[in-house]
């Protein structure tokens, strides 16, 4: 099945990097760039402030289905929610998940439908990750400069070994993140990212 997806704005990890340089004057680029990628995945999966819909088509008799994020730069860390043909499955009795990408309907579907499974999911910046989408820069980018910074202030052998630094910038993330949290639980989250995904014949 082909992919159509509405991709989201991506932002340069690089774009955060002055954020932390003031603090780590002598690190290495590549290392900041590793933290910071390491902060966001941290950020977005205990937030789960990046959420987008897949859709499907249901195809008579086939339960699998594998989940297929269309954005390299993003990995699915969840899926909160599936529905078929626009009803809500409950987990476990409508439907059960094998992370990280694979979907199992309970009922057999005795029928075609377009677009008919819904599956809202939760992402985080790959593994690879060289930019994350826009809105995680433009409302969370000090949090998760803090978070990359509060990791390298703690690097014992580096000139700017900072424990009490580390300590400060490590309770500002922690106090974004609990923010972030309580958006996200008010419906407050990323635009949503729409694709299709591919059904898997058993």
């Amino acid at each position: 099945m082909s992919i159509a997806a509405l991709m989201p704005d991506l932002v340069s990890l690089d774009e955060f990097a002055s954020m932390v340089l003031p603090v780590v004057h002598n690190a290495p680029e590549d290392t900041i760039i590793g933290y910071l990628r390491d902060s966001a995945r941290d950020f977005a999966r205990q937030t789960h402030v990046l959420q987008g819909k897949l859709y499907a088509d249901i195809q008579a008799a086939v339960t699998e289905y594998y989940i297929d994020c269309p954005n390299e730069q993003l990995v699915i860390s969840a899926v909160n929610a599936v529905r078929v043909d626009g009803a809500g499955l409950l987990p476990v009795i409508g439907y059960t998940y094998s992370p990280p990408s694979d979907v199992s309907l309970v009922r057999i579907p005795r029928r075609d439908i377009a677009d008919g499974l819904e599956a809202t999911c939760s992402f985080i910046p790959s593994p690879t990750a060289s930019a994350v989408p826009r809105r995680l820069y433009d409302e969370w980018a000090e949090a998760i400069a803090d978070g990359a910074a509060s990791r390298l202030l703690l690097m014992k052998t580096a000139d700017w070994y900072d424990p009490q630094s580390a300590g400060i910038r490590l309770r500002r993330a922690k106090t974004a993140i609990a923010s972030a949290k309580t958006l996200v639980a008010r419906g407050h989250t990323t635009a949503p990212m729409v694709a299709k995904i591919t059904a898997r014949f058993v």
